[in-house]
This record gives structure tokens, C-alpha cells and sequence, in this order.
């Protein structure tokens, strides 16, 4: 079953009329659909509607993204109304296919503590934004100019080196969490993030 838990009245009731056309039962159950991430706790999957897609480039998506993965669905409105009944049943069929499945999430604080099943890392503030961009691209070869780019943006005097420094504190802090290999280096091509599956 699907719970609905969202500020607008008016969305509220146009997401509630749908999950009825849809034949969608609702009322309760681990799924959520909400308007704010705010909303999100102990749930096992999330859709949450976010009024533009500004929104997607926003800390709040990064860290859903980073906590539920593929059980956590975006929708940006104006939504399809056919399309947002399918992503609601497609997090259904996902859920209702696993339903031994472990739950293992990811959590991420924004003062920087990162949380995977049940154990913890501090990261200072350039750690977390180094290992939310890895994140983001989870599985891909990110070279070291990449990572200098988008996490040290502008400044001067820091060498490509100020990467491998930082990968190093990195590796460091999660490698209790995740077990080694938490963060990949290809000779002469960068670094990628290796997790676990969820």
C-alpha cells in the first residue's frame, strides 16, 4: 500500500484521486509519496514530487538519491498523469518482487556524518561534497581534473594532487563502513565509487 503525506491540499487531493483511478490502494504501507524530503524516514521506497527540476541539482535530492538508490523516484511537476501511476507501480513491483530483501540505506547528514548500516563516518565539509560527487556518478571513472573542477570549483594554488590527498582521508573514513575497496583508482584515469549493492 501506498502513504500519502503532502503540504498542498489540492496536490494531496489530485495524487489521491489518481492512486483511486489507478486502482493504487493507499492509506498506508512503506511507500511514500510526498512534496517535501523532509517528509522521508523509515520508509522503504519514496516517490517525492518536487515542484521544478531545479530541484534534481538540489543537497536534498543528493542525499535520497544516495540513501534509497533505485527505490527512490523523483517526479517533477507538472507531472504526466499516466506516467507518474506508472512510477508509483513500478517502486510497487519492485518492492512486492523482493520482499525477503535486507533493507541496507545510506544515509547522509548535511553537517556530514555518513551512515551505512548501522555504522558511522564523520567528513569534513570538502570530504562530503568530494564524496557526494562520487556519489552522483556511482560506478564511473572520474578523472582528477573532473574532481578538482566540481569540488574545488575556482580556487587557486591547489595542484591535481589536493585529489589524491583528500581521496586518501576518504578511503581512510569509509573503508570501516563499506570494507576495502570502497573507492577504485585506475592508473592514469581517476577514481571511482565502488558500494555495495543495496
Amino acid at each position: 500500500m501506498v502513504k500519502i503525506k503532502i503540504n498542498d491540499p489540492a496536490l494531496s487531493a489530485t495524487v489521491c484521486s489518481l492512486m483511486a483511478l489507478c486502482s493504487i490502494p493507499t492509506g498506508g504501507g512503506d511507500i511514500l509519496i510526498c512534496d517535501s524530503p523532509e517528509h522521508v524516514e523509515g520508509c522503504r521506497g519514496v516517490v517525492v514530487i518536487y515542484p521544478d527540476d531545479g530541484y534534481l541539482q538540489s543537497h536534498e535530492h543528493t542525499i535520497l538519491l544516495g540513501a534509497y538508490g533505485e527505490r527512490y523516484m523523483p517526479v517533477v511537476r507538472p507531472f504526466s498523469f499516466d506516467r507518474f501511476c506508472e512510477t508509483v507501480r513500478q517502486l510497487l513491483v519492485e518492492k512486492n518482487s523482493q520482499p525477503q530483501a535486507p533493507t541496507q540505506s545510506l544515509s547522509i547528514t548535511p553537517g556530514g556524518t555518513v551512515t551505512y548500516n548501522g555504522m558511522s563516518a564523520g567528513l569534513s565539509e570538502r570530504e562530503l561534497a568530494l564524496f557526494v560527487y562520487l556519489l552522483e556518478h556511482r560506478g564511473q571513472t572520474l578523472s582528477r581534473d573532473e574532481l578538482k573542477s566540481a569540488v574545488w570549483k575556482n580556487e587557486t594554488g591547489q595542484g591535481t594532487n589536493i585529489v589524491d590527498v583528500y581521496i586518501s582521508y576518504l578511503r581512510k573514513k569509509l573503508t570501516p563502513i563499506f570494507g576495502k575497496g570502497v573507492i577504485l583508482s585506475e592508473r592514469g584515469g581517476g577514481y571511482s565509487l565502488n558500494l555495495p549493492k543495496e
